[in-house]
């Protein structure tokens, strides 16, 4: 019984939140993210990207390593406007049937459609990056897949790269409680912005953006014919995250 019913420990839950302050602080000190900026993005710009749609949108480091260039959808609200949203889940959405078992999900909670911002859009020009991409006949936003047989590992480097940057970065400020803080800690920040939401807690819009597995099983079944759980519903949420 007890080893039925004892707590398990997560790292993830272990981990705090960066607040503003120190979020800000990151940006000023780390050089890559600024002096050098330029740099990062053409040699390994998952190290830049991966922090902006993590703080933005809250998706997972393997999520982000894993997104393919037509992962990046598009729809129309009720309105006709175009919203443009990140199709999260372990489909191979290339034309490569070789890619069919390359990605992986965490829980089937975790397929959802992430809506880009104005901020995504046109301040950090993430359109304009996964056009270049698409261009450029890639089939990964961030990975190069090359050599289609080691594409898996590939992924898995590069976003432990990306982690082990950051974190190595991070350690440098000497930050309050730092032993608990690290580059996940970003989608802990996201998830507080969220959670001070109202519409996000009322109608579960913010479970979803984080794509947790306390939506029961008949609310993930419905998940696509539910209205809120659709990007135009999403983008109200993301809009608020200052």
């Amino acid at each position: 019984v007890l080893c039925r019913y004892r707590v398990k420990s997560s790292a993830s839950t272990e981990r705090l939140l960066l607040n503003d302050e120190e979020i800000k602080d990151i940006f000023e000190n780390f050089d890559y993210l600024n002096k050098n900026l330029y740099k990062t993005l053409k040699t390994d710009p998952l190290k830049v990207y991966g922090i902006l749609l993590m703080m933005y949108l809250g998706i997972r480091p393997i999520e982000t390593g894993q997104l393919m260039v037509n992962d990046l959808q598009e729809t129309k609200d009720s309105e006709g406007n175009t919203i443009y949203y990140l199709s999260v889940s372990d489909e191979n959405s290339s034309d490569n049937k070789f890619f069919n078992e390359t990605k992986s999900q965490k829980t089937d909670n975790a397929r959802r459609k992430l809506p880009l911002t104005d901020l995504l859009i046109k301040d950090f020009r993430f359109l304009t990056f996964v056009e270049k991409r698409k261009k450029d006949k890639h089939n990964f936003i961030f990975i190069d897949d090359e050599n289609e047989s080691t594409i898996i590992n590939e992924i898995k480097n590069t976003v432990r790269r990306c982690e082990d940057t950051f974190n190595r970065y991070l350690k440098k400020l000497n930050l309050k409680d730092s032993n608990r803080k690290t580059f996940y800690s970003l989608r802990h920040s996201f998830a507080n912005k969220i959670k001070h939401i109202p519409e996000s807690l009322r109608d579960k819009r913010g479970e979803s953006l984080m794509g947790h597995s306390r939506i029961s099983d008949s609310e993930l079944f419905n998940r696509y014919g539910n209205k809120y759980f659709e990007p135009d519903f999403l983008y109200e949420i993301l809009e608020k995250i200052e």
